[in-house]
């Protein structure tokens, strides 16, 4: 007992210097194939190591959900999930999407046209999460390349496309392919975040509207409730009188 009291302020202190918190969504190099998942523990010891993160992996197709180490807190080992670029990061859009596939397509909040907001990599500047502004050029656009993976003993199929690409104003990359359409990854242009983070973008944010009113958003339904101002209250009337105190 006395051991884990000392190890938590250290282990605290660890988690802070780290990239990625709690249920932050990333995909992992397990060689071959890299595997998305989500974080379900930070600076973990298991049989005398410390491993910066814990991932919960999305299901495969013939390769179910397992939970695994990351031996390391870099890009090389564990990146973040956002839109990635499509010409050097083509192989890590494809395993992304990989555990997305259905049997249909699903309904797309967005059509051709549509003036949307893509999540990219973090800003270099603050490490907070940065949006480019584009337009929906294809839905349902064909990814190129090889679609074929393996992984410990087992294979199966990229998917052939993914919900979106959209071109991006202004580049470079001069688009991207968007592999989930989840509020996450890509937005109606104009919701981009008020509130930035390091880590997975916010569902609910309170956000600020152009007449100065204060609004709850929902980012994964859209919908919006005013939040009421709290009522100024006069100095004056915070003072106690000495009958009051009595």
């Amino acid at each position: 007992m006395l051991f884990l009291a000392a190890l938590f302020p250290v282990l605290k202190e660890i988690r802070k210097n780290l990239r990625f918190g709690l249920s932050d969504r990333v995909l992992c190099n397990c060689g071959p194939l890299w595997l998305s998942g989500g974080i379900v523990g930070s600076a973990v010891e298991s049989e005398g190591e410390l491993f910066p993160y814990v991932v919960k992996t999305d299901p495969l197709p013939g390769l179910p959900s397992r939970t695994i180490s990351v031996p390391g807190d870099n890009e090389h080992v564990c990146i973040q999930e956002v839109c990635f670029n499509p010409v050097s990061e083509l192989h890590l859009i494809k395993s992304a999407a990989a555990t997305r596939v259905t049997s249909s397509r699903p309904n797309l909040r967005f059509a051709e046209g549509d003036k949307v907001a893509v999540r990219i990599k973090n800003s270099t500047q603050d490490g907070l999460e940065q949006w480019m502004s584009g337009i929906v050029s294809t839905v349902w656009p064909r990814l190129p390349g090889e679609r074929q993976w393996s992984f410990a003993g087992m294979s199966g199929e990229f998917p052939q496309e993914v919900p979106y690409k959209v071109d991006l104003s202004p580049g470079p990359p001069n688009f991207v392919f968007v592999h989930w359409d989840n509020h996450t990854l890509i937005r109606r242009d104009g919701l981009q975040p008020q509130d930035r983070v390091k880590g997975i973008s916010k569902r609910l944010e309170i956000r600020t509207c152009e007449d100065g009113s204060v609004e709850q958003f929902d980012h994964l339904t859209e919908r919006h409730k005013p939040v009421p101002r709290r009522p100024m209250v006069d100095p004056k009337d915070m003072e106690v009188s000495d009958s009051d105190s009595d």
